[in-house]
């Protein structure tokens, strides 16, 4: 009769169901820490970048990051693998504390810190998946040994030059952005917010948007040799399918047409 060792068998199946289930500590899933401190130690445990993603339920272009830009694979990944990420509620009690203590003004925020807590980049921009997984893979490459950045917060609201003098593009128009007309030989996606037979009309619409929105705004000039138009635009996109899924976003939310240009 075969007599079996029911004490090594057991002991042998706990550790086939222990290493089947045991965590692996250098992933973690991206977003799944709650709290900033546990996500501050959890980084300098891991000696991994902490990202934090500051954003607000009302916030759309939050929105279209969370349902473009995260779910993208290619950067889940690098987050999963190489960082330690958090969102923070700019609305909760918490929230508004880090809010406070990292000087944000503007929504989305984006900051980097290294595992000793200090800032290495600061984004306040609407962030595509390509330029988030840019900078993603630069300060991963540089091993965190990157100056620390000193960019200063500026709410929309505050940048009068800029929304008082919208930048013009476009056949026939008489102040013409040599970088704009480069970017859009590159076939940058932009949306079309409105068309106006004045630029005065569609200067008032860019300053009315801006009080909203971060989005790089620019008027585009057509013109037929008789009479122009100017269209707004918003917005730069490197798919469709961004600019669409924006466009659905800011429909959903402030009730605004877009076509995408």
């Amino acid at each position: 009769m075969k007599i079996i060792n029911l004490r090594t068998k057991f002991a042998a199946s706990c550790f086939l169901f222990v290493c089947i289930i045991q965590p692996s500590f250098s992933r973690q899933v991206p977003f799944s820490i709650q709290q900033f401190d546990l996500a501050q130690k959890q980084a300098a445990f891991d000696k991994k970048p902490l990202l934090i993603d500051f954003y607000a339920p009302w916030c759309a272009p939050c929105k279209w990051m969370d349902e473009t830009t995260f779910k993208d694979p290619m950067v889940m990944d690098v987050l999963a693998e190489k960082y330690v990420s958090i969102k923070v509620n700019i609305d909760d009690l918490d929230g508004f504390a880090l809010k406070s203590k990292f000087d944000v003004k503007v929504l989305p925020t984006v900051i980097i810190l290294d595992d000793k807590g200090r800032v290495i980049e600061r984004l306040e921009e609407t962030l595509g998946s390509k330029r988030m997984l840019e900078v993603l893979t630069l300060i991963d490459a540089a091993g965190q040994d990157i100056q620390q950045r000193q960019q200063v917060n500026i709410h929309p609201k505050d940048r009068k030059l800029s929304y008082d003098t919208p930048r013009v593009i476009g056949f026939g128009a008489q102040d013409i952005d040599e970088k704009l007309i480069e970017n859009s030989d590159k076939q940058i996606i932009r949306l079309q917010m409105g068309v106006f037979k004045t630029y005065d009309a569609a200067s008032q619409m860019v300053i009315d948007l801006n009080a909203k929105f971060i989005e790089p705004m620019v008027v585009f000039q057509e013109s037929n040799g008789k009479a122009s138009h100017y269209k707004v635009l918003m917005g730069e996109f490197s798919t469709r399918e961004e600019a669409l899924s924006y466009k659905k976003i800011i429909k959903e939310t402030f009730k605004l047409d877009a076509i995408v240009f």
